[in-house]
């Protein structure tokens, strides 16, 4: 069933690979915890006990709301294909989201990893990153194809299969031409845990603790601390609300503290 549900929000739906794995792993562990019952046995109470046990347990309320989301989904999904009559799910309130300020990373150390690796699927992908604020399953799945080196443009097609154009540096579209191809993968080969798993590993390899979504936050922040308005920020990010990008301006808020507080104490 669970499976089922996640290839509808995969294949119809289409959430991104990364999103519908969160969901697969929330179902999954939420059914263990039932002991073999079924979806049509659950009822509110025992919804809400598994949501406290895992707040008891430390899980943060961003989790939990991750958590209702993917159930409530399920029930409602499983409400119009198979006439279940009851969501459980339906009336539980969530609770108030955390603002979590995104990690960054400082352009230096971008450029140790950058100079200390030597795959250079790597180099370039760090670079797409870093500057041009594109996802890790963005660039995995990038095509030649989808590159205007004319204009220095990308064609990507992010979260919820939307389309939107982001622009890259010369640096950049100079190593794409001196690959010499125009069609195909330009990561070719690459699964996608090795394609993130390697990245990773190019920071730690010069004693740094970066994820590849942290790249995406720190050109993000950039562009704020540089001046760049929240719409544009908003297009090139490909998010949907303009919520979800002022984010980076409490980064920003975060480094005018810390550099007053240089300068006063």
């Amino acid at each position: 069933m669970i499976q089922e549900y996640i290839n509808y929000l995969l294949y119809t739906k289409g959430y991104s690979i990364n999103t519908a794995r969160q969901y697969e792993t929330s179902l999954h562990n939420f059914a263990k915890a039932q002991n073999g019952r079924r979806w049509s046995e659950i009822k509110q109470k025992d919804i809400i006990n598994y949501l406290a046990n895992k707040k008891a347990l430390g899980a943060s309320n961003n989790t939990i709301i991750a958590n209702i989301s993917a159930i409530r989904g399920l029930y409602g999904w499983m409400a119009r294909q198979y006439n279940l009559k009851e969501n459980p799910a339906k009336f539980i309130e969530s609770p108030k989201k955390e603002e979590n300020i995104p990690l960054t990373i400082d352009d230096t150390d971008i450029a140790k990893a950058v100079q200390s690796e030597s795959n250079e699927d790597i180099k370039l992908a760090i670079m797409m990153m870093a500057s041009a604020g594109l996802r890790v399953s963005e660039v995995r799945t990038l095509k030649y194809e989808d590159i205007k080196l004319a204009s220095r443009s990308v064609s990507v097609i992010g979260k919820g299969a939307k389309e939107r154009i982001v622009y890259l540096p010369s640096y950049i579209t100079e190593l794409i031409k001196a690959r010499r191809k125009n069609e195909g993968e330009v990561f070719h080969g690459w699964q996608d845990r090795a394609f993130r798993y390697a990245i990773y590993a190019a920071f730690a390899r010069i004693g740094i603790k970066c994820s590849p979504h942290q790249l995406r936050h720190s050109f993000a922040s950039r562009a704020i601390n540089l001046g760049m308005r929240l719409d544009v920020l908003r297009e090139i990010l490909g998010h949907t609300s303009i919520a979800t990008t002022q984010r980076y301006l409490h980064t920003n808020n975060t480094i005018i503290q810390s550099e007053y507080n240089r300068v006063i104490n």
